[in-house]
């Protein structure tokens, strides 16, 4: 944990306990569950942990505000911001029962009051959010299919509303027809070699409608 309590300090020490214990029990889930790859498992914590947390680098989630996790898996990257903002309350959704499971379990020993873990497909999920975040593989814009068309989770007003997505590589086709998009290399901020095409892309509330009504039409 020395590489994670240097690049994302200050972390008391009850949220330092809590993402080793994080680390150890889903390292234990994953030798049952696949729930990432089993060479990816040996870089935990670059490769996932901090992974989750490098949003913060660029953007606080506020308190008193709701954040979706699309497609969590074992709970990336839901569990280690909740650690990180536990004033704010996010909903980890997963449409593999066994998956979602291992969230349940994950943050009741974690004992996360601001969790509430959903076992459904996220096109079935009627919700108003501040935030959606996701490191989903699917495409941007199959993303914005299922939550704008097929789905009915809408976005508040709250400042920087809209999706806030973990990407890697060249988005220009991913992200085209979506306007005032925001890219953020990870390269600026952490110089681990894993980092060299990582992205946060942050895709405004307006222009998730935008597309949404230009598909539609």
């Amino acid at each position: 944990m020395k590489n994670l309590k240097r690049c994302f300090s200050p972390l008391s020490k009850y949220q330092v306990n809590q993402f080793q214990t994080f680390e150890k029990e889903f390292r234990k889930w994953n030798e049952h569950i696949n729930l990432v790859s089993r060479k990816d498992i040996l870089h935990f914590e670059s490769h996932h942990l901090m992974h989750s947390l490098s949003i913060s680098k660029i953007f606080d989630f506020p308190k008193n505000t709701t954040v979706i996790d699309l497609g969590t898996g074992g709970g990336l990257p839901g569990i280690p911001l909740a650690v990180l903002y536990p004033k704010t309350h996010f909903f980890l959704v997963e449409s593999i029962r066994k998956k979602i499971d291992v969230v349940r379990e994950l943050t009741h020993l974690l004992e996360l009051n601001n969790v509430t873990p959903i076992h459904a497909r996220i096109e079935t999920i009627e919700k108003q959010a501040d935030y959606m975040i996701s490191r989903w593989v699917g495409s941007v814009k199959d993303i914005i299919t299922l939550i704008q068309i097929k789905g009915q989770i809408t976005f508040t007003n709250q400042s920087k509303s809209g999706l806030w997505l973990w990407k890697g590589g060249n988005l220009k086709e991913e992200l085209h027809q979506l306007k005032d998009t925001e890219i953020y290399e990870l390269n600026k901020n952490f110089k681990h070699p894993f980092y060299s095409t990582k992205k946060i892309v942050h895709i405004p509330k307006k222009s998730i409608i935008a597309y949404a009504n230009q598909k539609k039409r």
